[in-house]
């Protein structure tokens, strides 16, 4: 996000690999809490759970995690954004054409 005031971070799970030391993506992360939009998914889809998610229910559930967090002034805590809680400790980039077609690229 670009604000600290919503304490939200997405991955795309089945992306990421393991940690560099072995250790599996799950005892890193945590197991996966949500999914959504399975049906837009390409490659191999063996991986994906078979039974869809109510997407109402995730919502609702977000919305609960998130408005606590809020409450609990969770969002001051950031690792994205400096002490201050205003200035992002990054600035965020949009790809060129080249460099997205180059990520896409397999090795050969």
């Amino acid at each position: 996000m670009a604000t600290p005031a919503l304490p939200f971070v997405g991955l795309i799970h089945s992306c990421l690999g393991d940690a560099v030391d072995g250790t599996p993506r799950d005892d890193v992360l945590g197991p996966v809490r949500g999914w959504a939009y399975r049906k837009f998914a390409t490659g191999d889809k063996s991986a994906l759970k078979s039974k869809p998610q109510n997407l109402p229910s995730l919502i609702a559930r977000f919305v609960r995690v998130m408005a606590i967090a809020r409450l609990r002034g969770d969002h001051r805590r950031s690792a994205f954004f400096g002490p201050d809680g205003a200035a992002p400790i990054a600035v965020a980039r949009t790809l060129g054409e080249e460099e997205r077609a180059a990520a896409y690229r397999r090795p050969a």
